[in-house]
């Protein structure tokens, strides 16, 4: 395992990886095993949780894992939106996609750089780096997806950043509601209640 890693660069000091469900940023490369700055574990969000993870570096002959890091330091991210039917979603949209342009202009510049870079490695179109809102159709709502890049090791900072944002929008427009899941219960009365008069006793 070591020796792979070290051949091919599976990853290196400082990279994010996640092998199985361990997630964590790798502080050294030893002989049997790799040491890891965990992440995740019992914290939400890509943020450390404060052990240190040993994984055997035999994992990596048998097992899938993901490295953040290793060509570019961006990721995509999601944020999903959902709104009304009786939404005005068209302007959601422009307003959702103009916060987008303009939180993540710098991390876009970014990526187009880094992908140029490795254009002769992989298939990266350019157009994908862009920030973009996605609408779909459910039964309880409209779900306005909003797609961007981000630096991987800042996801949830920029997340958080732009969650906010998008409510401060949403609260300013009278047009705009976010939607909640709703249960319709529906009673049927099959025979007639008569008239009754509670307050006389019954004899």
């Amino acid at each position: 395992g070591a020796i792979l890693i070290m051949v091919y660069r599976y990853y290196h000091v400082a990279d994010r990886i996640s092998i199985e469900d361990k997630y964590g940023d790798v502080m050294y490369i030893g002989i049997l095993t790799t040491t890891l700055m965990e992440i995740r574990g019992w914290i939400a969000g890509d943020q450390p949780s404060g052990r240190l993870l040993m994984i055997p570096n035999g994992m990596v002959i048998n097992h899938a894992f993901y490295n953040y890091t290793r060509d570019h330091s961006f990721v995509w991210d999601e944020i999903s939106i959902p709104l009304t039917y009786d939404s005005d979603w068209r302007q959601a949209k422009e307003i959702f996609l103009s916060i987008l342009k303009k939180e993540t202009d710098a991390m876009t510049i970014q990526a187009e750089a880094e992908i140029g870079r490795i254009g002769e490695m992989y298939y990266l179109p350019k157009k994908v780096v862009e920030p973009s809102v996605y609408i779909s159709l459910t039964d309880n709502w409209i779900a306005l997806d909003a797609r961007y890049v981000t630096e991987a090791r800042t996801r949830r900072f920029l997340r958080s950043h732009l969650s906010e944002l998008f409510l401060a929008a949403i609260e300013s427009e009278e047009g705009i509601t976010v939607a909640s899941q709703t249960v319709t219960v529906t009673t049927i009365q099959k025979t007639p209640v008569s008239h009754v008069d509670f307050g006389k006793k019954r004899e």
